[in-house]
C-alpha cells in the first residue's frame, strides 16, 4: 500500500498539517523537536490504532486542543482495496474510525488491514528492556498477521482482569470458575498461535539480519512461555498446578501475560553477549523481517517508516539497511541529515521546521 496524503488536526505539536506524498522514497530532514517523529507516529496509527511510542491517547492530543480530540485523515492506495480513505478521531477514552465514510463498528475488522513497519532508535529497548516490551512486539506483529489473534488476546485479558480481581477479593472457587475457563481457553490459543507464528517468522528475521550485517552469525528467536503443554488439557493442568500460589499472592502468576521472547546470536543470549552493533542489527532485523513476511502472508506490501535510526550503525550496517529495504515498498524516513551513504533510493527531500513540512529542492 501507499500513502497519498495525510491530514491531521491537533495531533502532538501539529495544530494542522497536510502532506501529499509523491511516488518514490521520502526523506524528512530537520532538527530535533520539530515534529518528524510525530508525523511518522501519525502515519503508523493506521495499522493497529496504537502509537509505537505510547499507549495513552491523551498524549497524542495537542495540549491546546479544544475540544480534547485529534482527527487524522489518510488517503491511501491499497494493493487489494484500491483508493481508500481512512479517518480516525481520537478522544480520551475513545476511538472512532471511518473507512470510505462508513463507521467501523468492530476494531478487529480494521487491525492490520493497512500495514506499516516502524523503525525507531528506541527499538533497542526491545532487546535490552523488560519482557513486557517483547510481549507487546509479538502481539503487534501477530495481530496484523492473524485476525483471530486479536479476538483471543482481547478475551484473554478481559477474563484475566476479572479473575485477578476475584483472587484479590479472596472470592470462592465457584465464582472464579467461569473466568478461569475463559482464561485457559484463550490462553491456550495465544500460546499455540505465538509458537506457530514465531516459527513462521523466524527465517524472515534470519535473512534480514544476514542482509544487514553482511555476515552469518546464526541469529535466532525462541518463545519462552510460562505455561507449556502439547494440548489444551495439558495446558489446563499446568494452569491449575500453581493455583495455591495464585490464591496466596492474589494474582495470576503464569500465562501469556508473563511470556517472553528470547533473542540469541551464535547460541548466546544477545542481551548479554552481543556487541552494540550486533544488538542494533538484531532489532533492525526484527522489523525488516516483517516487511517480506507481511507481504507474503497478507498479500499487501507494508509502508516502511524509518525514524532517524542509522546514526548508531557502522558503515557496513548502514549500507546493508538501505539495501535490504529495497524499492518496492513506500519508504518514509526522517533524520537530522540526509543519508549520503544510500545509493539504493531516489529521494524526495522534505524539510521539517516548527511543525511545518515543505519540499526542498536539492541538486542530484
Amino acid at each position: 500500500m501507499r500513502f497519498r496524503e495525510v491530514r491531521v488536526r491537533d495531533f502532538r505539536n501539529f495544530p494542522h498539517l497536510e502532506v501529499g506524498f509523491p511516488d518514490g522514497a521520502q526523506f524528512i530532514c530537520g532538527a530535533n523537536g520539530q515534529g518528524k517523529t510525530n508525523l511518522l507516529e501519525a502515519l503508523g496509527l493506521v495499522t493497529s490504532l496504537r502509537s509505537f511510542r505510547t499507549t495513552e491517547i491523551p498524549a497524542l492530543i495537542r495540549w491546546e486542543a479544544r475540544p480534547r480530540e485529534t482527527t487524522l485523515v489518510y488517503e491511501m492506495h491499497h494493493d487489494q482495496m484500491g483508493e481508500t480513505t481512512l479517518e480516525l478521531v481520537l478522544k480520551p477514552g475513545s476511538k472512532q474510525v471511518l473507512m470510505d465514510g462508513e463507521p467501523v463498528r468492530r476494531m478487529g475488522d480494521i487491525l492490520g488491514r493497512f500495514p506499516t513497519i516502524t523503525f525507531s532508535s528506541h527499538d533497542i529497548q526491545i532487546l535490552r528492556g523488560a519482557p513486557s516490551l517483547r510481549r507487546r512486539l509479538m502481539d503487534m506483529m501477530f495481530v496484523v498477521m492473524d485476525p483471530g489473534y486479536f479476538d483471543h488476546l482481547t478475551r484473554y485479558f478481559k477474563s484475566l482482569k476479572s479473575r485477578n480481581a476475584l483472587l484479590k477479593q479472596r472470592a470462592p472457587a465457584s465464582q472464579r470458575a467461569p473466568f478461569e475457563e475463559l482464561v485457559i481457553r484463550s490462553g491456550w490459543e495465544l500460546y499455540r498461535q505465538r509458537g506457530q507464528l514465531l516459527n513462521e517468522f523466524r527465517p524472515h528475521f534470519q535473512t534480514a539480519y544476514a542482509g544487514i550485517s553482511g555476515v552469518e552469525e546464526q541469529p535466532d528467536l525462541f518463545y519462552e512461555a510460562s505455561l507449556e503443554a502439547s494440548c489444551e488439557e495439558g495446558y489446563k493442568e499446568q494452569f491449575f498446578s500453581i493455583l495455591q500460589r495464585d490464591v496466596d499472592t492474589g494474582t495470576s502468576n503464569r500465562g501469556p501475560h508473563r511470556d517472553d521472547l528470547k533473542i540469541t546470536l551464535q547460541g548466546h543470549t544477545a542481551k548479554e553477549f552481543a556487541s552494540e552493533g550486533q544488538q542494533r542489527g538484531l532489532v533492525l532485523a526484527l522489523r525488516m523481517g516483517l516487511v517480506d513476511w507481511y507481504r507474503k502472508r497478507g498479500g499487501t506490501r507494508p509502508v516502511i517508516l524509518a525514524d532517524d535510526i542509522v546514526g548508531e550503525l557502522d558503515a557496513t550496517r548502514r549500507k546493508g539497511f538501505w539495501r535490504m529495504l529495497g524499492s518496492e515498498s513506500q519508504l518514509i524516513a526522517t533524520g537530522t541529515h540526509f543519508p549520503r551513504e544510500d545509493e539504493f533510493h531516489s529521494w524526495t527531500h522534505w524539510k521539517m521546521d516548527d511543525a511545518r513540512v515543505y519540499r526542498e529542492e536539492r541538486d542530484a
